[in-house]
Formats: C-alpha cells, structure tokens, sequence
C-alpha cells in the first residue's frame, strides 16, 4: 500500500528473487558434465568389480599353490596365511564395490524423490533454500518475457555462447543488474566496489532538482563473465581480488 498510496518516490530494498537462462548449448555442456560424473562412477564401480577378480583370481592361485605344497609335504602355515590375507582383501572390495552401487542408488533415489512439478506461484517465490522452479522456454524471447513478468528486476543472468541471444537478453531483460555467463552472487555494493552496501533498489528512480536529459533515463549493470564463481575471490589468503577499477564511462 505505501508504494501505491505515498505521493513521494521511495527507495525499495526488495526480495532477491534471481533468473538464470541456460540455453540448449549450455544445458548440454550441463548434461556432458553430469555425463562424465555417471561416467566416473561407473568407472568407480567397475575398478572395484576388477580389482574384485584380480584378487579372486590370485586367491585361486594361491590355493592351487597352497595344494601342491601340501602334497609335496612342505610347510603349508605361511601360505595358508597368504590366503587368509588374499581373502580379507577379497572381501574389503567386495563392500567397496557394494557400497559404491548402494550410495548410487541412494542418490538417485534422493534426486527423484526431490523433484515435483512447478506451480504457477512458485516462479513468483523466493524460497531461501536450495529449491529452484524450473521452467523450459522455447526461445531466448520466451525467457525475456517470462523473467520481466515473474522476476524480482533484481538480477539475472544467461548462460550461453550465443553472443546475439546474449546482448539481447541484456538489453531486454528489464533488470538493475543482467549478467551473461556469471554467478548473479556479483550482485553486491562491495563486489561492485560501493562500499557499504545499503540494499539494493529495483526502482527506477526520478531525479531531483534541475533535470537535463540524463535525469530522464535510468541504467543497469551489465556484467560478461566465463562462469567465475564468487566464492574464488575475496581478501583471505588464495582468493583472488575485486578489482574496483574506475571504468571508463
């Protein structure tokens, strides 16, 4: 009510609620990725199933040994505990491999179980948890369109290698902040080099006073990334720095 009723313009601190806009390229490079980690843990898997018949198979060895030794009337204790040996072994990577397929099909359980349809008041939501509404757009017009009616005009991002989709995201996604290939975590006074950070405004604000034509437009940061993650940078030790260096605007 205060923003509709109060004749005077007001600086709004508002919910974080972000959009990123992965197209059909990034989605695949996200589903090689998610590939190669099926790929290792199937890989995990069958060294575990090998090493598994390389030790049965030196166990059978052994014992064939152990048998002619016996029958040769040597001394049968020191590889009667070479067998025993080759048996712990034998069954320490059997629970490997075992607990390698449980934990698997734990994941997989857990990853199902987490997943349900998205409701239409959930692209409207922020939900101060790891929870994300998902939604499939035909087109990078599509996500523009869906993102200036349901974002918080906060932040968001695209993800892509298209440079075309990407400047016309920027341009038309109607956000204080639109970002391509970066972490929407960049939103912040001090990563931007203000200083302390009071809120973040997603007004459009009029100016005061005399007004020239620059009192009539308004701006937004536009930030171009290769998928750095915030939390590489920062003042401890192995972090790499925030620049804050004056652009030339």
């Amino acid at each position: 009510m205060i923003f509709t009723e109060d004749l005077a313009s007001l600086i709004r601190h508002t919910v974080a609620n972000f959009n990123t806009e992965p197209d059909k390229k990034a989605i695949a490079r996200v589903s090689e990725r998610l590939s190669t980690l099926q790929q290792a843990r199937e890989q995990r898997t069958r060294e575990a199933e090998a090493a598994l018949r390389r030790l049965a198979r030196q166990l059978k060895a052994a014992a064939a040994r152990h048998d002619d030794l016996v029958a040769a009337h040597a001394s049968a204790a020191d590889h009667a505990s070479h067998i025993a040996t080759l048996d712990t072994r034998k069954f320490r990577a059997a629970k490997a491999a075992s607990d390698a397929e449980m934990e698997a099909e734990r994941l997989a359980g857990r990853a199902a179980d987490a997943v349900s349809d998205a409701a239409p008041a959930d692209f409207d939501t922020e939900f101060l948890s790891l929870t994300l509404a998902v939604k499939t757009v035909p087109d990078v017009d599509a996500a523009i369109a869906h993102i200036n009616a349901h974002g918080s005009h906060h932040t968001d991002a695209i993800l892509t290698a298209d440079a075309a989709a990407a400047e016309r995201f920027m341009d038309r996604v109607d956000s204080a902040g639109v970002y391509w290939n970066a972490s929407t975590r960049v939103a912040d006074g001090m990563r931007y080099g203000f200083g302390t950070e009071v809120g973040i405004s997603t007004n459009k604000i009029h100016a005061r006073g005399p007004v020239g034509l620059d009192g009539l437009t308004i701006y937004k940061f536009k930030l171009r990334g290769a998928y750095q993650p915030t939390a590489a940078y920062g003042d401890a030790d192995g972090k790499r720095p925030w620049k804050h260096e004056k652009l030339p605007i």
